[in-house]
């Protein structure tokens, strides 16, 4: 262990993986000239530090999006809670509803996938739309999946969803 006490106490202060990535670049510098005390430092340092073992994980891609009741009018039958659901094919299973969200309320899609084909209800006052497209929603508190169908949904911005990588293995 090293005794100078200014270097323990930057290894203290410093994280491990910033402290391996310093002394790095510090050894790479003293390569490249200095005094042969300040390559002693660096030898002692890059000697005592632990060295990074976390590899970097890049931020997961997600899209914010926000439910749309598409002008759903009550006094036609129409609702301004849309329906989420645990999956995209068109079974009993699948059609089960997992969550509701309210007209306006946002969320994060993970991914988009291809599934059963949603129309909107004209008759209940609604936008028409229609789409097979659907949205994974990003939910690290449920370990239920849950998939709005993009007839409901508009992004926050144009053409964001576009941005969004396919499902794999959606339910």
């Amino acid at each position: 262990m090293n005794k100078d006490p200014a270097l323990r106490q930057l290894q203290r202060i410093i994280t491990p993986g910033f402290a391996a990535f310093l002394s790095g670049s510090a050894l790479f510098l003293a390569g490249c000239g200095g005094s042969e005390q300040t390559q002693t430092a660096v030898r002692a340092a890059n000697s005592s530090s632990p060295k990074a073992t976390a590899s970097y994980k890049p931020p997961k891609r997600t899209v914010r999006f926000a439910f749309d009741s598409l002008g759903s009018e009550l006094s036609k039958g129409g609702s301004s809670i849309i329906r989420v659901y645990a999956g995209v094919k068109n079974n009993p299973e699948d059609k089960a509803t997992t969550g509701t969200f309210a007209n306006k309320q946002t969320a994060e899609a993970d991914c988009m996938a291809s599934g059963r084909h949603v129309a909107s209800v004209p008759s209940e006052g609604e936008t028409p739309r229609s789409s097979n497209e659907w949205l994974q929603i990003d939910n690290p508190s449920s370990s239920q999946p849950m998939y709005a169908t993009v007839v409901y949904t508009r992004p926050s911005e144009e053409h964001a969803l576009a941005t969004l990588p396919k499902c794999v293995n959606p339910q």
